[in-house]
């Protein structure tokens, strides 16, 4: 739902990190193990 929301407003979307303004990551923020590799994601993306 959220991609095509995203679509709907004029966004476009890529499977490659460094063409992209904006990195969403979508997990759920209460199972310590989603946390974690969340937060790693983040950073391996942030690099």
């Amino acid at each position: 739902m959220m991609l095509g929301f995203l679509q709907k407003d004029g966004f476009e979307f890529t499977t490659r990190p460094e063409e992209s303004d904006v990195i969403v990551v979508n997990t759920c923020g209460f199972v310590e193990d989603s946390k974690t590799e969340s937060i790693e994601h983040l950073l391996e993306m942030s690099l």
